[in-house]
């Protein structure tokens, strides 16, 4: 298998999410307390400084799960799939997923958990606490939806 540019640009895209990722949850734990909230935007955006035992967005598998099992067998599949995808834009959407997968199991292999910081909502109202890796994962989960759904239906229209 010859590795062409359109395979390395997604590795490029992980190690820029990774390190993103890693560099803002270091920033928070060392300019932040446990638990301090910092509003950015009124009520609706603030920077509260959590962690995280459980899976995206605090959703638990079990108290026992191996997280960090689990995410390196994806982490895995998704190298593969971006080493044998032909389409930029797919491999790409990949890309930003493996970044998110491998930040977080950074943390779970530091810690046992992740780092959150990214606290939205209205009120009471509170989306679950997450981080920049959670947010790569779920954009990129959205584009390979969107390129796979959307790609597939503009390939067969008339």
């Amino acid at each position: 298998m010859q590795i062409k540019y359109r395979n390395i640009f997604p590795f490029i895209l992980s190690i820029l999410v990774v390190v993103i990722d890693q560099l803002t949850k270091t920033i928070v734990a060392l300019k932040m307390a446990y638990g301090q909230s910092i509003p950015v935007i009124g009520d609706y955006l603030r920077i509260t400084y959590v962690t995280n035992p459980n899976a995206l967005f605090g959703i638990s598998l079990g108290h026992r799960f191996p997280y960090p099992i689990l995410t390196a067998a994806v982490s895995v599949i998704i190298a593969v799939l971006i080493l044998t995808e032909k389409t930029k834009l797919l491999s790409s959407a990949y890309g930003i997923i493996l970044g998110g997968a491998i930040g977080n199991l950074i943390d779970r292999l530091r810690m046992g958990e992740v780092i959150d910081f990214i606290d939205a909502g209205i009120k009471n109202y509170r989306w679950p606490t997450f981080n920049i890796a959670d947010s790569a994962v779920t954009i990129g989960i959205i584009l390979m939806l969107w390129f796979t759904l959307i790609g597939k239906r503009k390939e067969h229209s008339p």
